[in-house]
């Protein structure tokens, strides 16, 4: 899409009815209200290296849960509320109101100390991996 200068934006505009610009208003609002994850974290004038403290987590893992197109509802809750926010799910409908989704919230902080230990299980076990992989390596060869 080519770019205009401002000054034929403006003509462009002042072309318009007030009803036409209450519309391009509107639009204009709901493309800056909808943000992609690294649009979300610029916004929020936080780095990727910063983020990535926040969640405990590498600066490239940050990266690349930003261009995932599908994520855990609760990777996603900590990543908006590392960064400041809250997290809610809205249904939306063509005929109805829009309807918040409930429960996922409780999925963290209904989970067990036994769930937790869990986590730190598979975390130690992914960490201890490599180097059995290389203890293999090397006595095979």
């Amino acid at each position: 899409m080519p770019t205009k200068p401002w000054h034929q934006i403006r003509e462009e505009r002042s072309k318009l009815t007030p009803a036409q610009r209450a519309e391009v208003d509107v639009e204009v609002r709901a493309d800056v209200a909808r943000m992609r994850l690294p649009e979300l974290r610029r916004a929020r004038q936080l780095s990727q290296v910063t983020l990535a403290d926040l969640l405990d987590m590498s600066q490239g893992d940050v990266s690349k849960l930003e261009r995932r197109t599908d994520t855990y509802v609760r990777t996603l809750r900590r990543y908006i509320e590392a960064a400041g926010g809250s997290l809610h799910i809205i249904a939306k409908f063509p005929d109805a109101d829009p309807i918040e989704i409930e429960g996922f919230g409780e999925i963290e902080s209904g989970e067990s100390a036994e769930a937790g230990k869990t986590v730190t299980r598979r975390k130690a076990a992914s960490k201890a991996r490599p180097q059995a992989r290389r203890k293999v390596r090397k006595g095979a060869a």
